[in-house]
C-alpha cells in the first residue's frame, strides 16, 4: 500500500475482521494506529455485524411471496423446456401448457362449452383456479359450466372455490372515457392471481368468450393491443388464458385481427403469430407473406408499445417464411419510431441478401439459436 493514501473502506474491513492480504496486514495496522479518519472507520465497522443482527426487517408481504415463488416455478418450467416459450397451431383446447395463451376459434357456444371444458379440466389437474369471463349473452351457460368444472375429478376445496364466474366488465378494466385500460387491467389480473395463490391454488387458468369485444373495427384495434399488453405480462406468471372468438359471429378475417396476437392459434386463425418471448421485444412464428406483410401485419406492428430501448429486437427464428415485403415493414416501423431492429433468424429462413441494401433501420442477424 503506498504511503500517501488512506486504506479504502473494502480494505479496512479486511483488516477488521481477519482477512487482509497478507502483503498489506502490517502496513495497514501501522497507518490505522495513526489516523484518527481510519480508526474511526474501523470502530463503525465493527459494530456494524451487531447492528445489522439487531434489525428488524417488514416480512415481505404475503401476495408478493407467493407471486416469487410462482414466477421462479414458471421459470423452472421454462428451462426445462429448453429456455424458450411454447406456440403453435392447435386443434384442440386439451393437452397445452399450463400457462398457455390460445385464441381457439369456436362454431357456436355449444362448441365454446366444449373447448373450455377442455382447457378447464387441464387446469384442475394442475390444481389452478378458474376463471370464466363472458358478456350477458354466456352468463348462463358460464354458471351451468363453472358447476361442472366444481364437480370435475381431482377438484381441490380451498377457499374461494376452484371456478369463478365474472363478466367481461369486471375482468376488463376501462378508463372514465370508457376506453379499456391496459395498465389497470393486467392489474386487476395480478390481484386475483394473488389471491388464488394465497387460497392454495398453484395458479390461474382464464377461459374467455371474448367475441363481444371484436364486433367493430375500433374493437379489434383495442382488443389486439390488450392480447398483446396481456401476452407480454402473464408470459412470466402462473396464467392460462383461452381467448374463444365465434368465427360464425365475427367471420375469419376479423377473427384473424386478435388471433395473430397470441402464441397459441386454432389451424387457420391467423397465418402468424406475434408474441411475448424472454429475449425480444415479441416472437414471430407463422408465414407472413407479401399480402400478409401490407395488411395485418403492418395492422398488427402498430397495435405492439414501443421498446423500452432505442433498438426493437424481434426473434423470428420460428417464422417458417417472411417475406421481404415483411422485413420493408419491420423497417419503417422501427424508423417511425425512432429506433432500430434487429431481427433474428433462423439460417433456414434468412432473407433474400438482396433485400437487405434497402432496409437503412433493420439489421438481421441469421443463425440457429433457441
Amino acid at each position: 500500500m503506498p504511503d500517501d493514501r488512506h486504506p479504502t473502506t473494502d480494505e479496512l474491513a479486511d483488516l477488521m475482521f481477519g482477512m487482509p492480504k497478507r502483503s498489506q496486514g502490517t502496513r495497514i495496522k501501522a497507518h490505522v494506529a495513526g489516523c484518527a479518519a481510519c480508526a474511526e472507520v474501523c470502530r463503525q465497522l465493527w459494530a456494524l455485524p451487531g447492528l445489522l443482527a439487531s434489525t428488524r426487517y417488514p416480512p415481505i408481504p404475503r401476495g408478493a411471496s407467493l407471486r416469487i415463488e410462482a414466477v421462479l416455478a414458471v421459470e423452472a418450467r421454462r428451462r426445462s423446456a429448453g429456455g424458450s416459450r411454447h406456440e403453435g397451431v392447435v386443434d384442440s383446447a386439451a393437452g397445452l401448457d399450463l400457462f398457455a395463451h390460445v385464441c381457439l376459434v369456436y362454431h357456436g357456444k355449444a362448441d365454446w362449452v366444449d373447448r373450455a371444458e377442455e382447457f378447464a379440466a387441464d387446469g384442475i389437474t394442475a390444481g389452478q383456479r378458474i376463471r370464466l369471463i363472458g358478456d350477458a349473452s354466456t352468463a348462463r351457460i358460464r354458471s351451468e359450466l363453472a358447476a361442472r368444472v366444481r364437480s370435475m375429478p381431482g377438484v381441490r376445496a380451498l377457499d374461494g372455490g376452484p371456478a369463478e364466474v365474472r363478466d367481461l366488465a369486471e375482468y376488463v378494466r376501462f378508463t372514465s372515457e370508457g376506453i379499456p385500460d391496459p395498465g389497470a387491467t393486467v392489474a386487476a389480473h395480478r390481484e386475483a392471481l394473488d389471491d388464488a395463490l394465497a387460497a392454495g391454488y398453484t395458479g390461474v387458468r382464464v377461459v374467455t368468450d371474448a367475441t363481444g369485444t371484436a364486433l367493430t373495427h375500433e374493437e379489434r384495434e383495442t382488443t389486439a393491443h390488450l392480447e398483446y399488453v396481456i401476452d407480454r405480462n402473464m408470459s412470466a406468471l402462473p396464467v392460462g388464458s383461452m381467448c374463444g372468438y365465434d368465427v360464425e359471429e365475427l367471420g375469419p378475417d376479423a377473427i384473424a385481427e386478435v388471433a395473430c396476437m397470441h402464441p397459441f392459434t386454432s389451424r387457420g386463425a391467423a397465418p402468424f403469430r406475434l408474441y411475448a418471448v424472454d429475449d425480444a421485444d415479441f416472437g414471430l412464428a407463422g408465414t407472413i407473406d407479401d399480402a400478409t406483410a401490407e395488411g395485418l401485419f403492418r395492422r398488427a406492428l402498430g397495435r405492439t408499445d414501443p421498446p423500452a430501448g432505442s433498438e426493437l429486437v424481434v426473434n423470428a427464428r420460428r417464422a417458417e417464411y417472411i417475406a421481404d415485403r415483411a422485413l420493408a415493414e419491420l423497417d419503417a416501423h422501427a424508423g417511425r419510431m425512432g429506433r432500430t431492429a434487429i431481427v433474428h433468424t433462423s439460417t433456414s429462413n434468412s432473407p433474400n441478401p438482396e433485400a437487405r441494401p434497402a432496409l437503412s433501420s433493420l439489421t438481421i442477424e441469421a443463425g440457429d439459436g433457441p
